[in-house]
């Protein structure tokens, strides 16, 4: 039976009530049976089975993996079953995954309007262009006139659009063929440093990379554990194989006897701020509450980054639409005016 998967708003109300109700002092298969009876009848069918996983003592971030929840979700919960702060972890993993569903609406809102408006746009200019425009230039021809300017853009414009709109499917293919025969072979670290020069998509990645990994280095070393141990979990934490290559890469330089700070800095993967939280924190003592301080605050950047970038590209977009309108309007309305004129 094919399952569908679950969404953002699912995966982070599921795991809200799955917290409140652990508070309350249930199981974690008691949690989930409580859920089962509140979930529709697709879902509770899913569940049955992690049931019984959970009742054979299977930990909970491998029966998330299994119905295909969010990588960053499971590896809350896998390093909270590993530092022992699983209640919080399931608050904090549910607050994280409702934020992203909230952004990625936002995100939706922002294009979906002015994207209707574009195909709107491009059906009137389809029609203006091979009905209007060629009656236009019969009717000049005959009237000896001179062709606006306005005219001569949109006619150019439609002559151009089709080898516009070949290029781009050009360039699609490209990628899409580089990234089968070269991108996706890399390493992934190496994958990473390459989208990390992608302009705004570097920016944001680069936060989300440090305040996952500030976020959860903080709660492992909270937890009691050394900075070593810490990153022996990431170099086994489930399905995120970026995680995992960053941990093997990190102990490996730490067993030469390089310091932490400055591999982090020769990785060129985080914040140029997050070494310099490593010193700090190592220097006084408090490098947990150091990390988890600089993670909160990676938060409200990427937040902050993530709205301005929506408000740049609304704009723009209306923009874009509102020249091509106007555009249109002129080049049918000024042809109507000048032979108004001539009669």
């Amino acid at each position: 039976m094919n399952k569908k998967k679950w969404s953002l708003l699912e995966q982070g109300q599921f795991l809200k009530k799955t917290g409140e109700l652990l508070e309350r002092g249930y199981s974690f298969s008691e949690a989930v049976e409580s859920l089962y009876y509140q979930m529709p009848l697709n879902r509770q069918t899913e569940l049955e089975l992690s049931l019984e996983k959970l009742k054979a003592g299977q930990p909970l971030y491998t029966v998330l993996a299994d119905l295909k929840f969010q990588e960053d979700l499971i590896g809350y919960i896998y390093f909270a079953d590993k530092h022992g702060g699983m209640i919080e972890a399931i608050t904090e993993g549910s607050k994280m995954i409702l934020k992203k569903n909230s952004h990625y609406q936002k995100i939706k809102k922002a294009f979906f309007y002015p994207t209707f408006l574009l195909f709107m746009t491009a059906i009137l200019f389809f029609f203006v262009q091979n009905t209007l425009l060629p009656q236009y230039f019969i009717l000049y021809e005959s009237m000896n006139l001179q062709i606006n300017l306005f005219t001569r853009i949109i006619a150019t414009t439609g002559t151009i659009f089709p080898h516009i709109m070949l290029f781009f499917l050009f360039l699609f293919l490209s990628l899409l063929l580089l990234y089968i025969l070269y991108f996706s072979k890399l390493p992934m670290i190496k994958q990473r440093i390459i989208l990390l020069k992608v302009p705004l998509l570097g920016t944001l990645l680069r936060l989300i990379q440090t305040q996952y990994f500030a976020l959860q280095l903080g709660y492992l070393l909270a937890g009691g554990l050394s900075v070593y141990e810490s990153l022996q979990l990431f170099e086994n934490a489930p399905r995120n194989e970026f995680y995992r290559a960053v941990g093997k890469q990190i102990t490996e330089k730490l067993k030469r006897g390089d310091e932490f700070p400055n591999i982090i800095t020769s990785l060129s993967l985080f914040e140029k701020q997050l070494p310099i939280v490593l010193k700090h924190g190592q220097s006084n003592g408090k490098l947990d509450k150091e990390l988890l301080f600089f993670s909160q605050n990676c938060l409200r950047k990427l937040e902050e980054k993530m709205e301005s970038t929506l408000k740049l590209i609304q704009p723009i977009l209306y923009g874009v639409i509102g020249l091509l309108v106007i555009s249109m309007y002129l080049s049918i309305m000024l042809p109507m005016f000048r032979m108004l004129n001539g009669i």
